[in-house]
């Protein structure tokens, strides 16, 4: 399991974790490359809490009181009932369950404290800078029209210097954030019904100030048991997110200004531009921060989140047992972006247009997104012992849908920024954009494990999945694994190594698949022109090229290995060696630009990714109070 290191966001409280299992098996362009929000998507593993598929920000905002347990599933024999949403693994999370008893409360109270550490960014001050300067030759006649302009260029920093300026930039956006999680839990119950009732609040604060992140979260589990025969479980969990980012901008605009500026003027007034910072390149003098910070300017996005997962199980024989999940997800997003009309970033200034109109300053962008999901799945495990044969098998049937709607509008002029609402706009700037898309999964899975005296071990499964995201010609994809192990423990020769508990030999191969590019990818795309009407009516143009043809990409993943545990288990060894081959790379194939676009989606390329796991844990100390 990797984190990739993120040094563009740092500890941004709202940038979602980049995460791997055993490496990367998409490779991303360079637009992929520097989108924050959709990098982590394209190599990130699949997450299933509770049966269910869920988001990785759900995880990410997850109170951490409430996991039981978490498996992470790597090689093919363990991801293959996923099948096309499996080829970068899949971490599995239980939550905890009602416990029978007395009633209980428990609340748990955790605080963190997060520094911003700047001690790898040893700059010189600005005396120093500036004897830099100086002698790489920047004031000379090399950078400036002649000596006067590069020596009064040269005295007006120096002035600056001798007036005792020297601003640390990159320390004024920072602060100290503490960062804190509450949890409360109430349970109880019999054997026969139990109920557990849990509230959460996470407050997880920046080191950028003005950022931060927070959670309230409610969630009610009610299990109602039948004795041995029959289980009957319901959950319902709501979630509400508050994401702002920070007014002081990003932090890599910091590391650009010249320690001899100067945030305020000699009257203690903010300064709007910068007299010496120069945007690389354009020559153009960069605004200053701390300004654009006073101003009312801000960024934030609401989420709303209500899930109902329902499950029961019926042991209707020693041998059969039936398991039906249904869970509804509803979720709906609400993000605003404003830039001050006093903001130097207002599009009425930095737009093309050479003359500026004034009414028009000032910026508002809303984000609504509504979705709805449904996850359904229903299941038949039959189990049974044959002398030294044991049997387990297992059929299952799945079905998933998600619907999302997203509406994007851009509101343009305001009197002031205290007056940040649409109704005080002076126009809609450009037409408002809607979006709908639906995605739909079928898949239906047989798997079968076997066993002999507890010695020859081997497992097989099959996956069938249908999905709407492909072509017409290529709606359905097969995945499979074969697996086998050895408990070489359980042979009789190893009875002269008792200190010897475990010791057993694996091996698996198999495919899984993934979907990693938009939804119509597969479809021709049209553009409606609404704007311009004809006798026959309204108009439209081909917008993007689409891939009948188009098939999920898969891994063939190759994991061969032995788990050692010795001295009654106080010393456990797992060694791993995988292959992981991904074919079929969905990527963008380039076209002349005559054809009307300049790329369309095609399954090339391969990807291989090669290695060792080696974990070793040991118990030193363990005594029974």
């Amino acid at each position: 399991l990797l984190i990739v290191q993120n040094n563009e966001m740092g500890s941004d409280p709202n940038t979602l974790p980049e995460i791997q299992l055993r490496g990367a098996s998409t490779m991303l362009d360079i637009s992929d490359l520097e989108n924050q929000k959709k990098r982590p998507e394209y190599n990130q593993p699949l997450f299933i809490m509770d049966g269910f598929e869920v988001s990785v920000q759900k995880v990410y905002d997850m109170d951490p009181n409430r996991v039981e347990t978490i498996n992470i599933l790597k090689d093919a024999a363990a991801t293959a009932m996923y099948g096309s949403r499996a080829a970068n693994g899949v971490i599995v999370i239980t939550t905890r369950s009602p416990k029978p008893g007395e009633v209980t409360i428990s609340y748990n109270l955790t605080g963190t404290l997060s520094m911003p550490d700047l001690s790898d960014y040893n700059l010189s001050n600005a005396r120093e800078k500036l004897d830099i300067e100086r002698r790489a030759g920047i004031y000379t006649t090399d950078y400036f029209n002649n000596i006067y302009d590069a020596e009064l260029a040269y005295n007006k920093r120096l002035v600056r210097v001798e007036e005792g300026v020297n601003t640390d930039w990159m320390a004024i956006p920072l602060r100290n954030a503490v960062n804190h999680k509450h949890s409360l839990s109430i349970e109880g119950g019999n054997s026969d019904l139990r109920y557990n009732l849990e509230l959460g609040y996470t407050g997880n604060n920046g080191v950028m100030k003005g950022s931060y992140r927070e959670n309230v979260d409610l969630g009610f589990t009610v299990d109602w048991r039948l004795r041995d025969k029959l289980q009957v479980l319901n959950k319902i969990t709501y979630t509400y997110t508050d994401a702002t980012e920070s007014p002081y901008g990003s932090f890599s605009d910091y590391a650009h200004l010249q320690p001899y500026d100067r945030p305020y003027d000699k009257n203690g007034v903010l300064v709007k531009e910068l007299e010496f910072s120069q945007a690389k390149g354009s020559g153009s003098f960069l605004n200053n921060p701390l300004y654009e910070a006073e101003l009312n300017n801000y960024d934030f996005d609401k989420t709303d989140e209500f899930i109902d997962q329902f499950m029961f199980q019926w042991f209707f024989s020693d041998a059969f047992t039936f398991k039906g999940q249904f869970a509804v997800t509803k979720s709906t997003s609400n993000g605003e972006r404003f830039i001050d009309p006093k903001s130097s970033n207002a599009t009425a200034l930095t737009s093309s247009s050479s003359s500026t109109n004034t009414t028009l300053l000032g910026d508002l962008y809303v984000d609504r997104g509504d979705m709805t999901k449904w996850d359904t799945q229903f299941a038949v495990y039959f189990t049974k012992a044959f002398g030294l044969h044991n049997l387990n098998a297992s059929a299952t049937i799945n079905a998933m849908s998600t619907k999302t709607e997203s509406t994007s509008s851009h509101y343009r002029g305001f009197p002031s920024g205290e007056f940040h609402s649409p109704n005080y706009a002076a126009e809609i700037y450009r037409k408002p954009t809607k979006t709908e898309s639906v995605r739909r999964l079928l898949g239906f899975l047989l798997s079968a494990n076997y066993t002999w005296n507890d010695i020859y071990l081997a497992d097989l499964s099959i996956r069938f999945d249908g999905s709407s995201e492909f072509g017409s010609d290529s709606r359905w994809g097969s995945f499979w694994s074969l697996g086998a192990g050895i408990n070489v423990h359980n042979f009789q020769f190893m009875q002269a190594l008792p200190w010897i508990n475990q010791f057993k030999i694996r091996g698996t191969y198999g495919a899984t698949g993934k979907v990693n590019y938009p939804p119509y990818a597969a479809r021709d795309m049209y553009n409606i022109l609404f704007d311009d009407w004809y006798s026959t009516g309204i108009g439209a143009t081909l917008q993007g090229v689409g891939n009948e043809n188009l098939v999920w990409e898969k891994t063939n993943t190759t994991n061969i290995g032995f788990d050692l545990s010795f001295f009654k288990s106080k010393y456990n060894l797992t060694f791993s060696w995988y292959n992981r081959q991904t074919v079929d790379m969905i990527t963008d194939v380039t076209i002349p630009s005559s054809a009307g676009f300049t790329s369309y989606k095609d399954n090339m390329g391969e990807t291989r990714n090669r290695g060792y796991e080696i974990s070793l844990n040991a118990t030193l100390v363990n005594h029974k109070d």
